[in-house]
Order: C-alpha cells, then sequence, then structure tokens
C-alpha cells in the first residue's frame, strides 16, 4: 500500500484506556458475536416503506443489500437501511424498501443464504443511516486466560468508566482495503457504488478521528475535559465549548451528562481552542491531503464523543469460555469494549 500510509496510520491503531487482562478466542465463529439492532421506535404499520428486520449470518450489509436489489429489480434509490453489521456474525438488523405503488415480492425467497426473514412492518418513512438507537450485543470469548473474578473486577471498571470511543477494524477493511480505496477517489477513481463510496469517506474520517483519540488516550484525557473542547451532551448531537473547566464541569462528565469530543473532518466543522485545540492539531499534524480530500467530496464536518458509555452490562462463565452482554449506542462498536478485556 507504499507511502500514503507511513504517516496516516502511524499511532491511529486502536489503543486502551486500560492494558487487557488476559487473552481469549475473539469471533471462532459467526455466532460468537451476535448484534441486535434496536431501532427505539414502531413501525406505524401504514405507509409506502416496507421495513424488513432480517437476521444475516456472516454476510455484510452491503452485500446483502446489492443482491437484493439484484433480485427484487428494484432501484437502489428504494433500499435504506439505519446502520453497517460485522460481516463475520449474527446480526438482526432493518431494510427498509420503498415500494411506491410497486408490487411487494415475496421477500423471503429473495434473500440470499445464511439470512431469514424475521417479520415485516409498514412505516411512512425510508430507514436512515443513524436512524436507530442502540445495538444489542453478546459476544463469546473463548478459552480465556484469567479467572472469572478478574473479569468481573474489569467489567465494573468498564460500567463505571467507560470506553475510549475508537472506531473499530472492520471499519477500514481488511489490511485497510478501505483506505486504500479512498485515497484512489481522492486521486480521480470514479467509484459507482453510492454505498461504497460513503464507506471508504467513513473510513477515512474513522481514522483521523481515532489518531485524535489515541493522543487522548496516550495524555489520560479521553474522559476528561479539557480547556476549549467541545462538548458534547450525552445521547444528542449538541455540544457547547468548554471555556473553563471547574468542579461543575467535571462532575458532569464523571456522571456521563457530557462528554469530550474528537473530528469527523469535512466541510464547516467546529474546532476546539486553547488546550484541546492544541492536542487535536498536533494529532492531525500532516494529514491535511486526507482533510481536503474530505472536503472536496462535500462531506459535512461533524463531533463524535471520544468516550463510550457502556449500558446494560453483564457476564456469564462456563469452564473454557464467557459471554458478554451490553448496549452500546449507535455509532459505538463492540470491539472497544473487547479489548479493554482480552488481547483478541
Amino acid at each position: 500500500m507504499g507511502w500514503v500510509y507511513s504517516g496516516l496510520i502511524e499511532n491511529a491503531e486502536l489503543a486502551h484506556c486500560t492494558a487487557p487482562i488476559g487473552s481469549a478466542v475473539f469471533k471462532r465463529f459467526a455466532e460468537d458475536f451476535r448484534v441486535d439492532e434496536i431501532l427505539g421506535f414502531l413501525p406505524t404499520d401504514t405507509g409506502q416503506h416496507l421495513f424488513l428486520e432480517i437476521e444475516k449470518r456472516d454476510i455484510s450489509t452491503i452485500s446483502l443489500l446489492q443482491t437484493l436489489i439484484h433480485r427484487s429489480q428494484f432501484p437502489r434509490k428504494c433500499f435504506g437501511y439505519s446502520g453497517l453489521k460485522d460481516r463475520k456474525a449474527v446480526a438482526v438488523q432493518w431494510i427498509s424498501v420503498d415500494l411506491s405503488g410497486r408490487v411487494s415480492p415475496n421477500w423471503r425467497l429473495l434473500l440470499p443464504s445464511g439470512c431469514r426473514l424475521l417479520s415485516e412492518r409498514r412505516h411512512q418513512r425510508k430507514l436512515q443511516v443513524g436512524t436507530h438507537r442502540s445495538n444489542r450485543f453478546e459476544v463469546t470469548l473463548r478459552n480465556p486466560s484469567i479467572n472469572n473474578q478478574a473479569i468481573a473486577e474489569r467489567l465494573d471498571l468498564i460500567g463505571r468508566r467507560g470506553v475510549p470511543n475508537y472506531f473499530g477494524p472492520q471499519r477500514f477493511g481488511r489490511a485497510f482495503g478501505n483506505i486504500e480505496k479512498a485515497r484512489q477517489m481522492f486521486e480521480g477513481k470514479r467509484i459507482r457504488c453510492h454505498w461504497r463510496r460513503s464507506l471508504y469517506l467513513s473510513s477515512v474520517r474513522a481514522l483521523l478521528f481515532n489518531r485524535v483519540l489515541h493522543s487522548r488516550v496516550r495524555e489520560g484525557t479521553w474522559n476528561k475535559a479539557l480547556i476549549g473542547d467541545l462538548m458534547s451532551l450525552d445521547g444528542t448531537r449538541s455540544f457547547f465549548q468548554a471555556t473553563c473547566v471547574d468542579a461543575s464541569t467535571s462532575a458532569r462528565v464523571l456522571v456521563f451528562d457530557i462528554h469530550p469530543t474528537g473530528p469527523l473532518c469535512g466541510v464547516n466543522e467546529h474546532q476546539p481552542v486553547f488546550e484541546a485545540g492544541l492536542v487535536e492539531s498536533r494529532a492531525l499534524k500532516n494529514m491535511d491531503w486526507w482533510i481536503d480530500g474530505l472536503r472536496a467530496e462535500n462531506i459535512e464536518g461533524k463531533r463524535r464523543a471520544l468516550r463510550l458509555k457502556v449500558q446494560q452490562l453483564s457476564a456469564s462463565y462456563e469452564s473454557d469460555l464467557v459471554k458478554v452482554r451490553f448496549e452500546l449506542e449507535k455509532g459505538g462498536y463492540a470491539t472497544s469494549v473487547i479489548r479493554e478485556l482480552f488481547y483478541v
């Protein structure tokens, strides 16, 4: 992959807020990683959009969508989804189809191998990226090298403190292939598939964000407010600038009311200032070519919380495996939680 990665990936790989306490086998089978998409609302059972609740096994969301498009002969624009789910997993997610006077086929017969239709509901609106509320995970880890008490203690710490909100390795593709595709796009190659184009651009934003988060992890400030930070309100897209950091600000961070943020680079993005601004600018030094590429695509700049709250966290144990269950808000990666437990 050559020169292009020497600066971009350096110090941008996943890091840990605390060292993992042991090792375990992760994703030996697809069934070892289960994720259920939680919409956070009920379809109304009226309207032109058909919501398909699909359980998929060992297939990516994009491959599932492409199969449905090809077999149904519906235009791509008719389909919507809320989030991309792991390929090597058992994942339940919703896909929407705009019927608009079309005859609805038997979708069960159109599904690819490894998928099954769980339910069909009508709704007035198309699914958009980020529509869902959260994802619920059950992760089976085999042959853990540490005892159950140590695992329980680390889970308690994760529940109280959260974890760094890294984008997981699946966002970047095998051997950072999505980043390579983005580089080709920025150099003029045309990518016809809208979903793949969006994925490649998102991968660059994710890696730049991980660089900033990595620098905050190294400095021990990923879960603390710095002067000049853009602080997000928990569960919303609203944020404000921390012009000072006092006891009240620190207390709100401690109880997960607010979180420091990092950049999702693009046009019209808000910038931190003072101490937080210096940390961010150092982390993104020499990244202008990538940032300019995103802006040339007219990608809107956003902010993302540096910390991820882990909810409904629990575990069950057998002689040679542990099952960890938890819920994360949309955009959160289960690997960020597992990597605070085990080297995998």
